[in-house]
C-alpha cells in the first residue's frame, strides 16, 4: 500500500502536470494572440515610427543641402557634397537598425509564446513522469529565460534610447532646421552669385567671397549631419547592442549556474577535527 508521503508526492506531480499542460496552452492561445499583436506594442511601435520620421527629416536635409551645394560656381563645393553622401549612408543604416527592432519584436513573441514555452512545459511534464538526472527540468528552465529574455530584449532596447532621446531630441531637431535654413540661404546666394557670375565680369572679387560664403555655410551644415549621426548611431545602434549583450550574458549566467556542479565537501584528514 501507499505510504500517505507517496499519495503526497503523487499528488504534486499530477498537480504540476496540470500547471504546465495549463501553461503551454495559455502560452499557445492567449499569450502568442496577445504577443504576436501590433497594440501590445502599439507605445514601442509609435516611437521607432517618431524615430523613423526623425531620419527622413535628415535625409530630406541632406539632400537640400546637397542640392543647395551644387549651384556654388566651379567645383568648391564637390568634396562637400560628398560628405554628405557618405554621412547619408549611415542614415540608411539607422533606418535600418528601425525596421530591425520592429519586425523583431512580433518575431519574438512568437518564438516565445509558440516554441520556447511549450517546449519547457513538455520538458517539465516529461521531467516529472520521469525524473532521470534532471537535465529535462534544467533544460526547461533554460528555455523559459530565453523566452522571456527574447520577449523583453527590444522593449527594454527602446526604453533605453528613449530616455537618451529626450536628451538630445532639441540638439537633433536643431541640426536638422539649421541644415534645412542653410541650404535655403546657400540655395539663395548661389544663384545670386551665377546671376553676378555671368552679367559682371569685373566684379570677381566679390563673387568669391560670396562662394566662400557659401562654402562655409555647407561645411557648417556638414558639421552638424556629423554630430547628428554620432548621436543615433549610439542611441539606435549601439544601445540596443548593448541591450541585446546584457540579457546574453545573463541568460548565459543563470543557465550556466543550472548546469554547474556543487562542490564536494573537503575531506577530512585522519586525526582532524572540525569545528562545531
Amino acid at each position: 500500500m501507499e505510504t500517505t508521503l507517496e499519495r503526497k508526492s503523487t499528488t504534486l506531480r499530477i498537480l504540476k502536470i496540470l500547471f504546465w499542460i495549463a501553461l503551454a496552452a495559455l502560452s499557445l492561445t492567449l499569450l502568442r494572440r496577445a504577443l504576436v499583436s501590433v497594440d501590445t506594442y502599439r507605445s514601442i511601435i509609435e516611437s521607432l515610427d517618431k524615430k523613423r520620421s526623425t531620419i527622413f527629416g535628415l535625409i530630406t536635409a541632406s539632400t537640400a543641402i546637397s542640392a543647395a551645394i551644387t549651384l556654388i560656381p566651379g567645383d568648391v563645393g564637390t568634396p562637400i557634397a560628398q560628405q554628405i553622401a557618405e554621412l547619408s549612408e549611415y542614415f540608411i543604416i539607422v533606418l535600418g537598425a528601425l525596421y530591425l527592432e520592429k519586425y523583431v519584436l512580433t518575431i519574438l513573441g512568437f518564438v516565445s509564446s509558440v516554441i520556447l514555452v511549450p517546449g519547457a512545459s513538455l520538458l517539465s511534464i516529461a521531467h516529472e513522469i520521469k525524473p532521470g538526472t534532471g537535465w529535462k527540468k534544467r533544460l526547461a528552465v533554460s528555455l523559459l529565460i530565453v523566452g522571456i529574455a527574447g520577449v523583453l530584449v527590444v522593449p527594454a532596447s527602446v526604453a533605453v534610447s528613449n530616455s537618451i532621446d529626450r536628451t538630445f531630441h532639441d540638439s537633433i531637431q536643431g541640426s536638422i532646421d539649421a541644415v534645412i535654413e542653410g541650404s535655403d540661404e546657400i540655395e539663395a546666394e548661389a544663384e545670386e552669385q551665377q546671376t553676378l557670375w555671368g552679367a559682371l565680369s569685373n566684379a570677381a572679387q566679390s563673387v568669391t567671397g560670396g562662394v566662400s560664403a557659401s562654402v562655409e555655410k555647407a561645411r557648417a551644415a556638414v558639421n552638424h549631419l556629423i554630430e547628428t549621426v554620432v548621436i543615433l548611431l549610439v542611441t539606435d545602434c549601439l544601445i540596443p547592442i548593448v541591450v541585446v549583450l546584457f540579457f546574453v550574458w545573463l541568460i548565459k549566467t543563470v543557465v550556466k549556474s543550472l548546469y554547474a556542479r556543487p562542490t564536494a565537501p573537503p575531506e577530512r584528514e585522519r586525526g582532524e577535527r572540525f569545528p562545531d
